[in-house]
C-alpha cells in the first residue's frame, strides 16, 4: 500500500516537473522571438541596406493594418521622389516596422515625420513598405545631399 502511494506521488511529481519544465521552456522560446535590431551609423549605411529610398511628405493621417501579425500605422504618400529602388505607382504605403515584442521604446517613427527621407524594405504585406528597423529608417529630407556620390556632384 505504501509503495502504491509513493509510486503515485512519484508519478504526480514527475508530471508536475514536466509541466513546469515545458512552461519555462515556452517562456524562453517567446523571449527569443524579440530581435535585437542592427544600428546604422549613417544615412549612407541605411541607404545601402534599404531596398527603397524615397523623399516624401508623410501625412499625419494613418490607418491601422497588421504587418507580420502586429498592428502598425500605415501612411499613404501621394507624391514622393525615388532615390533608390522601384516604388511602383502612387500612392506609396509606408509604415514603421512593427516590433513583435511590443516594447514601448519602439515608437512610431513616422508619426509627425513630415517631409522626410525614408529608408524602406518590403514587408509581408505586398502593398506596404516598412522602415529598415523599428528604430531607424526616417531622417530629415535635407540629409538626401549626404547620399549623392562624388561623381554625381555638380
Amino acid at each position: 500500500m505504501l509503495s502504491r502511494i509513493l509510486g503515485r506521488a512519484l508519478i504526480a511529481a514527475t508530471a508536475t516537473a514536466a509541466a513546469l519544465g515545458a512552461l519555462s521552456l515556452s517562456a524562453c522560446v517567446s523571449a527569443q522571438n524579440c530581435a535585437i535590431w542592427v544600428g546604422f551609423e549613417s544615412s549612407r549605411e541605411m541607404y545601402d541596406a534599404a531596398e527603397l529610398v524615397v523623399v516624401g511628405d508623410v501625412p499625419t493621417e494613418s490607418h491601422e493594418r497588421r504587418i507580420g501579425g502586429v498592428a502598425a500605422q500605415v501612411y499613404e504618400l501621394g507624391t514622393f521622389e525615388v532615390l533608390k529602388g522601384d516604388a511602383g505607382a502612387a500612392p506609396l504605403r509606408v509604415a514603421a516596422m512593427p516590433d513583435p515584442c511590443g516594447r514601448p521604446e519602439m515608437e512610431n517613427l513616422l508619426a509627425d515625420a513630415g517631409q522626410s527621407l525614408l529608408f524602406l524594405v518590403e514587408s509581408d504585406d505586398p502593398e506596404v513598405w516598412v522602415t529598415i528597423t523599428p528604430v531607424q529608417g526616417v531622417r530629415p529630407a535635407e540629409e538626401r545631399s549626404l547620399l549623392v556620390d562624388d561623381e554625381q556632384a555638380p
